[in-house]
């Protein structure tokens, strides 16, 4: 842990042409050392862009794979056209599977109701701004794909690393990684 006594990390729902055009935004600094989030808070914060902060890098990066995933999810029930019972029922579970998960990295919870977790969550499973939820709709409805900038992609390959190094048995994600990466038809519309 040594090594992350001078890392930091900044992560937040952001989309870069509503930042760039000055709409009101938040992130998180995360970081096990103060003085760099207070120097990063007093670079980066201003009346349009808040900072929130959190020592538990872990459960942040974390919140930055599930996001991704939980996306490209949201955006296959987006694209077939299912309830908002049913995308609700989903949703749900797969928070709770991540909420699960995350436990071994930050018991607290804390950073799950920061802007990298719940903020961040809600903004690239919600927009077809984010390119893992269009890339969900576009996966259903069959339309060529760039993959290139689909960072869930990239996510969804860590899940059975996962559940290997940690013994923890994903239900959702995992038939999400069967779906994509093995090609392998599954039920992704129940649990």
């Amino acid at each position: 842990s040594k090594i992350l006594k001078n890392v930091a990390v900044l992560s937040g729902p952001n989309f870069a042409d509503e930042v760039e055009v000055g709409f009101s935004t938040i992130s998180t600094v995360a970081s096990k050392n103060q003085n760099l989030v207070d120097m990063i808070k007093n670079i980066v914060e201003n009346k349009n862009f808040k900072i929130d902060t959190t020592t538990r890098i872990e459960a942040v990066e974390c919140y930055g794979i599930f996001k991704n995933i939980i996306a490209i999810y949201m955006g296959i029930l987006e694209g077939a056209a299912c309830s908002n019972n049913t995308k609700s029922m989903i949703f749900t579970q797969l928070i709770k599977e991540m909420q699960n998960f995350i436990l071994n990295f930050d018991s607290t919870r804390e950073s799950f109701f920061l802007s990298c977790g719940i903020g961040d969550i809600f903004l690239t499973a919600t927009s077809l701004k984010s390119r893992n939820f269009s890339f969900g709709v576009d996966f259903y409805l069959k339309k060529p794909q760039q993959e290139e900038t689909v960072e869930g992609l990239r996510s969804l390959q860590i899940i059975p690393i996962f559940e290997q190094k940690y013994g923890f048995q994903f239900n959702l994600y995992k038939k999400l990684y069967n779906q994509i990466i093995l090609k392998q038809d599954n039920d992704l519309f129940n649990f």
